[in-house]
């Protein structure tokens, strides 16, 4: 058994849907949502995925990739701070609900499961 499996994620074990998450959903250091919907491809990385993200990353004792996930979202914020729903990622500016509690709340946990971790 690897160094990842050894560990308890949010209750599960298996890290064969991280491992799929970040070969799919994973971009330029971002968490998207989905692939596509009905609509298309999805444009924005979701930026309360990005926070789940880092805190298995650090759950998992991978505090290295855990902070780089939070540095990326907090380069996106302005000198404020805050942070919104979603992550144009190409422009590096958050877009949808602004700000967003859930994602300043998902940062919050990801930083304590850093420093916890």
């Amino acid at each position: 058994m690897n160094t990842e499996e050894a560990h308890t994620v949010y209750g599960w074990e298996d890290v064969t849907s991280l491992k799929k998450i970040e070969e799919t959903l994973v971009q330029d250091g971002f968490a998207y949502r989905y692939l596509r919907d009905s609509i298309g491809k999805d444009g924005q990385a979701f930026a309360l995925c990005s926070t789940w993200l880092s805190s298995a990353y650090a759950r998992l004792g991978r505090k290295y990739e855990a902070k780089g996930v939070l540095s990326n979202i907090a380069s996106v914020t302005g000198e404020l701070g805050l942070m919104g729903q979603s992550i144009d990622v190409k422009d590096k500016v958050f877009a949808g609900n602004f700000p967003q509690g859930f994602v300043h709340s998902g940062f919050i946990r990801a930083f304590l499961d850093i420093l916890n971790g």
